[in-house]
């Protein structure tokens, strides 16, 4: 059964829900799989559009939309991915990074090297 999803006109999260941090456009980068632009500068207000936008250390990460291609995530550093209501990706790849927090994404399939907790390469 086709999941029905609800299209929002813009980012709702404000603070990352696991440390209260507030995300901002320093902090942050925004990437909208169905309304960025990956020429945009992931702000908020601007987001990018690929998952291929996902390649820096110590970042935040906030996906919306429904990503068809690999989000793959090989960058040195912590990684911080958390989804809008309502996002879709249907094939994931880490490496190399320590991930936090692949949240409220639904993921088709996962492939990784990483623990359980924290979602730590091993």
């Amino acid at each position: 059964m086709e999941q029905e999803v609800i299209k929002l006109d813009n980012f709702t999260r404000i603070r990352n829900p696991f440390t209260g941090e507030l995300l901002t456009d320093e902090n942050t980068i925004y990437i909208d799989a169905e309304m960025g632009d990956d020429l945009n500068s992931g702000t908020r207000a601007a987001p990018k559009k690929s998952s291929a936008n996902i390649n820096q250390g110590n970042k935040i990460y906030v996906l919306k939309g429904r990503f068809t291609e690999t989000l793959r995530c090989t960058v040195a550093g912590s990684v911080w991915v958390i989804g809008e209501p309502n996002t879709l990706v249907d094939d994931v790849y880490f490496k190399g990074a320590t991930i936090y927090s692949v949240a409220f994404l639904e993921i088709g399939k996962l492939r990784s090297d990483f623990s359980a907790n924290g979602l730590t390469e091993t």
